[in-house]
């Protein structure tokens, strides 16, 4: 599919990564910010998210993330199950809009 070639990248694996690693305070202010952000990054993962979330309910499974980065062509990293577990910050076992939003924002 071509949005998600186009939305998924190595540097958004890179992203997810880092912030797996932030505390739990920063986790809660990235999607704070995350929330009231509206620039061309955020417009940018929102694609991804979009492209990713393939039932359009709203979440990522571990299988929407598998399958979405397989067909952008970025290697499926060997660790992501437990690299989205540290993205779900509230414990659903899904990665919300904002924790998908949060965890691939471009830190400056």
């Amino acid at each position: 599919d071509e949005g998600v070639v186009a939305s998924v990248s190595k540097g958004m694996m890179d992203r997810l990564r880092q912030f797996r690693n932030q505390s739990k305070f920063k986790k809660q202010a990235l999607a704070v910010i995350a929330a009231q952000s509206q620039d061309l990054d955020i417009d940018k993962m929102k694609a991804a998210f979009l492209a990713l979330d393939t039932d359009h309910d709203g979440t990522l499974t571990i299988m929407e993330m598998k399958n979405g980065i397989r067909d952008a062509g970025v290697v499926v990293p060997q660790d992501l199950d437990e690299l989205l577990k540290g993205i779900d910050s509230d414990g659903s076992g899904v990665i919300d809009y904002t924790e998908f939003i949060a965890a691939t924002l471009e830190r400056k």
